[in-house]
């Protein structure tokens, strides 16, 4: 179990530079070129790496060097919320879809 939540904690870091909320949160594009730290239009797996371990860090509030699962709640609550359209406290596929549609047509 603890294996399947890191490993979902993974994809949705990835995941939240795609899909971010509204409020101060960047589109498919701007988070892209966050992740590209030399400019050269591409993300390479140096950049990607070092982007991931500033998210990490980012997400240990306590800073003991290890994400629990609740800093990992906390940090992605308003993500969730976001893609959450309907407000029933779960997020379907269908969501998912329209939130991901919607940034591709920026």
């Amino acid at each position: 179990m603890h294996k399947q939540f890191l490993g979902m904690a993974c994809l949705f870091l990835v995941a939240s530079w795609v899909v971010a909320p509204e409020a101060g949160a960047v589109g498919m594009g701007e988070g892209l070129k966050e992740l590209d730290l030399n400019g050269d239009g591409d993300v390479g797996k140096d950049e990607a790496a070092q982007a991931l371990k500033s998210r990490y860090a980012s997400m240990d509030a306590n800073k003991d060097g290890v994400v629990n699962e609740q800093e990992f709640v906390n940090d992605n609550l308003d993500r969730l919320k976001a893609l959450d359209t309907n407000g029933d406290g779960k997020i379907t596929r269908e969501e998912t879809r329209a939130s991901l549609r919607a940034r591709f047509a920026r």
